[in-house]
């Protein structure tokens, strides 16, 4: 990786660390709601495709508001809590740009293997772990501080995790709009009725009978709107 690509991936990643981080604490967004609002707007496809304006060019809390802003929610302009120790949230946030960055799979793809919540609480492990090492070795201290970023063991580990989840949610054969549509709690008729698409289309799509890629526009259109996500995250 060249000390360009490495300096970008890097700034993704805090950029990202900070956004989560800021919108949990400071703004009190659920998580996983959070950033499917980042998904469904389309800036998580920009970060993801490396748009510098939204990595390198704003800072993380900018980016929240902007995925709520984008989202037509009305967010107070709070001031940024810097503290002494991150957040799970935020080493989450920094795994999780990095390794978008370095596989350049879809953030939809990622967080439809693994949701966002079980990589914090996986974050949280490898923060406990780290702590109780510190303890081991330094039971004399009476307050720790705590690494700012995931060290590069931890790191592999999250990262290795993430990839056999992908890989395993793709080897299901489970098409994306299927898997969006059980992560907005439709049935296959309850998308129909929402959408207007007949439920035996919505049903070729999802076992592959139809190639979606085809599909009229008008269709995905209408699919996307009723499940809260951009058209181009439901082709294959």
């Amino acid at each position: 990786m060249s000390s360009y690509t490495e300096a970008i991936t890097e700034k993704a990643a805090g950029t990202m660390a900070h956004m989560l981080d800021f919108a949990v604490h400071d703004l009190r967004q659920d998580a996983d709601a959070f950033f499917e609002l980042f998904i469904s707007t389309g800036l998580a496809s920009e970060f993801g495709n490396g748009n510098l304006k939204l990595i390198a060019g704003i800072s993380g809390v900018e980016l929240g508001y902007r995925v709520l802003e984008t989202s037509g929610i009305n967010a107070e302009r709070i001031s940024y809590r810097y503290t002494s120790g991150r957040s799970r949230e935020y080493w989450a946030g920094h795994a999780l740009g990095r390794f978008q960055m370095e596989s350049s799979l879809p953030f939809s793809d990622i967080v439809s293997a693994v949701p966002l919540k079980e990589m914090i609480t996986l974050c949280d492990g490898f923060r406990d772990s780290e702590i109780r090492s510190i303890r081991e070795s330094l039971d004399w201290m009476d307050t720790l501080t705590i690494p700012d970023h995931m060290n590069e063991e931890h790191y592999q580990e999250f990262s290795y995790r993430l990839e056999e989840a992908v890989s395993a949610s793709r080897a299901s054969g489970e098409t994306r709009l299927k898997t969006l549509r059980l992560r907005s709690g439709y049935s296959q008729s309850g998308l129909a009725a929402a959408s207007g698409v007949p439920v035996r289309t919505i049903q070729q799509y999802e076992q592959r009978q139809k190639d979606i890629n085809k599909a009229a526009f008008e269709s995905i259109i209408k699919l996307a709107a009723a499940i809260g996500c951009e058209p181009s995250v439901l082709l294959e």
